[in-house]
């Protein structure tokens, strides 16, 4: 039996599925999202969801004997951590999943001292978002063998292609998808697109997320509420151009969702998944984060290209999202040694 524990189940957690290909019983905890996404009790290993004080040890305690890999999201949920180490002393392989960036911050330089000490033996395997998720492990000690790719991406059940040779006529529109708040960078977007429109930019915004920010009302401008994800799915079909402006950004699913989907990426440097997913001039763009007249300026790069340029983009993106789907998560875990020997 295969144990998950993933904090707060995301769209990208439905990407478990994958692991059917290991033919085991496969049971995954979490808490519930504190965003109201529907539809995933009908996925093959639906979450179980727990309170996040429970002790997986007293509820797994007549299936301990089966237990034969524990997956779980970081080193943060003091419980997890010790039931892993349970496990650990009954011979069960531990694959820790890590999303942070390297930033050379202070509280990573304190916390690769910690880590060092407390959990670098707690995992066996490291399951991680991208390439910065990478090198923050190797700063912690972590030699690049026990680490696999994989971690996030999309899953075609919510987001599949764009079907082969089928015309989408898709809008001229910069799209913005999360939380309107500072740290996504929802300020940065909205001034740099006014500039865009004084300099004669054509293009419509649309916004779409939940939050209070305040958001100007013009005829180009189009803001929604949440969506469910098979709707987040359409709208990237039917658009051009993602903007994710994050002041931080672990990683960024929807970048890898969009790009699946077809769209042309614009990212910070602060969005974890850039140097993923993103290659500049080729799919999209990327831009110093917060800096307002160098993002206006790529906006206005879309005014100039011509529909044949702005479609070869989108098939770029299609084909360097392929590494991110669903199968990268099983793929991963089955390359991280013998885990099942």
């Amino acid at each position: 039996m295969i144990v998950i524990h993933w904090h707060g189940y995301p769209v990208c957690a439905t990407r478990i599925d994958s692991l059917e290909e290991f033919k085991k019983i496969v049971k995954v905890f979490s808490e519930k999202p504190s965003v109201p996404f529907k539809a995933f009790e009908r996925q093959k290993y639906p979450p179980i969801y727990i309170k996040n004080e429970s002790d997986p040890a007293k509820f797994l305690k007549h299936e301990i004997n089966n237990i034969e890999l524990l997956i779980m999201t970081g080193w943060s949920h003091e419980k997890w951590n010790n039931f892993a180490k349970i496990l650990k002393k009954r011979g069960v392989p531990i694959i820790m999943m890590v999303d942070n960036n390297l930033r050379y911050s202070l509280r990573q330089i304190v916390g690769a001292i910690y880590f060092r000490i407390f959990f670098r033996k707690l995992a066996d395997y490291y399951l991680v978002a991208g390439n910065s998720s990478e090198k923050l492990l190797n700063f912690f000690g972590v030699s690049s063998s026990k680490i696999g790719h994989g971690y996030y991406g999309f899953t075609s059940k919510f987001f599949p292609y764009p079907k082969k040779n089928e015309k989408i006529k898709r809008k001229k529109n910069f799209v913005f998808i999360g939380q309107k708040i500072k740290r996504k960078g929802i300020d940065i977007l909205l001034k740099a697109y006014f500039k865009y429109l004084s300099e004669g930019g054509e293009w419509g915004l649309r916004i779409i997320g939940s939050g209070k920010w305040s958001i100007p009302e013009l005829e180009s401008i189009k803001e929604q509420n949440f969506l469910q994800p098979l709707e987040i799915s359409k709208l990237l079909q039917n658009n051009y151009v993602l903007v994710l402006p994050s002041r931080k950004e672990h990683w960024g699913t929807i970048a890898a969702e969009a790009a699946a989907s077809g769209m042309i990426l614009i990212l910070s440097n602060s969005v974890g998944s850039k140097p993923d997913i993103l290659k500049n001039g080729i799919n999209g763009f990327s831009f110093t984060t917060g800096n307002v007249n160098e993002l206006k300026n790529i906006l206005l790069k879309f005014d100039n290209f011509s529909n044949s340029q702005l479609i070869e983009m989108s098939n770029n993106s299609i084909k360097l999202s392929r590494i991110f789907s669903e199968r990268s998560f099983y793929n991963s875990i089955n390359n991280l040694g013998d885990i099942f020997k």
